[in-house]
């Protein structure tokens, strides 16, 4: 009959492409037996789990970025929504997050990612290496000074404001103590050259010229 022969055909309630097939031609199979997994590669979702003390910093609309092992942004997204409740085994709060189509993100991947809670332009930032503290934990910079014979190197403490918490890439905003185009050392030392010492920058790696960007 015309319905034996409708009830031979699968139709999926989605377009998107077939991902996984647990059946082979021929199988009997069962009802509610799973037989495809189909996937709208259009329409990725992220299920993220954020702990419980810091979910408060998270809201529906804020800007995702993932990242692949180079630390180069492969894909955007948007926070969709956060889960009510809490998982039980781990104590956190899942959050989905809508990602843009992209060929470097498919379904099934683990991804790194942030979402950025707040975001300033035009800011100040700085390796977050740079920093040290002195015996009074006044947080300051080592800013290279250019001289006749060389360079010399002067504490100077800084005023902090955003920080971004990428262990890859590490930055943090300066409020005050530096300008655009002041040269510091990239990391902190340990023991202070004696004061107007001459020293040889030997790497231009060990150096970075503060600018400004966008602070997140």
């Amino acid at each position: 009959t015309n319905k034996s022969v409708r009830d031979t055909i699968i139709r999926s309630p989605i377009r998107g492409q077939i991902a996984e097939r647990m059946i082979q031609i021929g199988e009997k199979v069962t009802v509610d037996q799973k037989l495809f997994t189909v996937i709208d590669p259009s329409q990725l979702e992220i299920e993220a789990h954020i702990p419980v003390d810091q979910i408060n910093q998270i809201r529906v609309g804020q800007a995702v970025q993932l990242f692949d092992d180079n630390a180069k942004i492969k894909s955007v997204g948007k926070v969709a929504r956060i889960s009510p409740a809490t998982t039980t085994d781990s104590r956190s709060v899942a959050v989905y997050i809508d990602i843009a189509q992209s060929n470097m993100v498919r379904a099934g991947m683990f991804v790194e990612g942030q979402i950025i809670l707040e975001q300033r332009d035009n800011a100040l930032i700085i390796p977050d290496s740079a920093l040290t503290k002195n015996n009074q934990a006044t947080t300051r910079v080592m800013l290279l000074q250019t001289t006749p014979q060389g360079y010399t190197l002067k504490p100077q403490e800084v005023s902090l404001g955003m920080r971004n918490n990428d262990n890859r890439d590490a930055k943090i905003e300066v409020l005050h103590g530096l300008h655009v185009g002041d040269r510091i050392l990239v990391h902190a030392l340990d023991n202070l050259p004696p004061p107007h010492a001459q020293i040889k920058i030997s790497n231009n790696q060990s150096v970075a010229t503060t600018s400004k960007a966008t602070s997140r």
